[in-house]
């Protein structure tokens, strides 16, 4: 047999992360991370807000993605 992994997309990685601000993180190490972003689709970021139920999370992505300016 074969172990079979779920990952996350780069955007739900970010919400996730963003989730153990700042209990287990710095906002300083989500700033770090959203620069590395290289290619954050429009589209994806707005499901993920939509279905996020997190409002810590959606307000602290849409500072650091306008601070990294995308």
């Amino acid at each position: 047999g074969y172990l079979s992994v779920l990952i996350s997309d780069e955007i739900r990685a970010m919400a996730e992360f963003l989730s153990l601000v700042p209990t287990d993180y710095s906002l300083e190490e989500g700033k770090d991370l959203m620069q590395g972003l290289t290619s954050l689709q429009p589209k994806k970021v707005e499901a993920m807000l939509h279905a996020c139920k997190s409002i810590k999370v959606k307000r602290l992505f849409l500072v650091l993605v306008e601070e990294s300016g995308y």
